[in-house]
């Protein structure tokens, strides 16, 4: 098993999917996103590589009305590296 922690290499960036459910909180996901993109602006290269997918590959709105697009379908994805899951709220 390979330890995606330990890589040697920077050549190729580390992949990481955000799985992003209707009506989900965003603050959490920004928490996550934020410090990925700045490192990524710091390094002056792609350190990190993020996917956002949901059920069905549609948009997604988190639970303060911000919508999500550019969303990848769950099943059509064949290999995962880092993956959060991002709930929503039922109110």
């Amino acid at each position: 098993m390979t330890n995606i922690f330990r890589q040697t290499s920077i050549d190729k960036p580390l992949r990481i999917d955000f799985y992003v459910g209707d009506r989900f909180s965003i603050v959490p996901f920004i928490n996550a996103l934020d410090p990925l993109r700045i490192a990524n602006i710091a390094s002056g290269k792609t350190l990190f590589e993020t996917r956002l997918i949901s059920d069905d590959g549609k948009p997604v709105t988190a639970i303060n009305g911000i919508a999500l697009t550019s969303i990848k379908p769950l099943l059509t994805l064949v290999k995962l590296t880092i993956f959060f899951y991002l709930l929503g709220l039922i109110l």
